[in-house]
């Protein structure tokens, strides 16, 4: 929950127009850095958790550890990319439809071993939720002004218990 705050309050310095780096007073350290529209926030926790945020309007890298098997359409540009220990966030737009989408990624997640768990898709939004092994992910889409925002939320591989 740290990290979210401190991811936050990295967000409101951006706002601001500034760009740097601090250590709170537990030991947390906040890096931001700018550069034209695009910005990130590294956050690393005294007990060693991290956390990475990167935002463009006009285009992201997705992370080097964002899983192969959950696919991007052809053509999706990245402008968020929130990577933690918790799992990877990732906010893409394209301009295929909620329809196309949805049987999109129905598809090529049953065709990469995931298992769907819940769906639901209609003219304005998409939801749909997947799983393969003890990794669970979560996709939700909304259409605003020609274009659908996709969120593509994936947690990382559990050991079982």
């Amino acid at each position: 929950m740290r990290v979210v705050t401190c991811l936050l309050a990295s967000l409101f310095i951006l706002t601001c127009g500034c760009s740097k780096s601090a250590t709170t007073s537990d030991g947390t350290k906040v890096a931001v850095t700018t550069q034209g529209d695009q910005a990130k926030v590294e956050v690393k926790t005294s007990e060693g958790e991290k956390a990475t945020l990167t935002t463009d309007p006009a285009g992201v890298t997705l992370p080097e550890n964002f899983p192969k098997d959950i696919p991007i359409p052809t053509g999706a540009k990245a402008t968020q990319t929130w990577t933690s220990d918790g799992g990877i966030h990732v906010i893409l737009s394209t301009t295929n439809s909620l329809a196309d989408t949805n049987k999109f990624y129905n598809d090529g997640l049953k065709s990469n071993g995931w298992r769907i768990s819940g769906t639901f898709v209609s003219d304005e939004s998409l939801v749909l939720s997947a799983e393969k092994g003890t990794r669970q992910c979560a996709i939700t889409g909304n259409k605003r002004e020609g274009e659908t925002l996709l969120s593509v939320t994936v947690t990382p591989e559990r050991k079982k218990e």
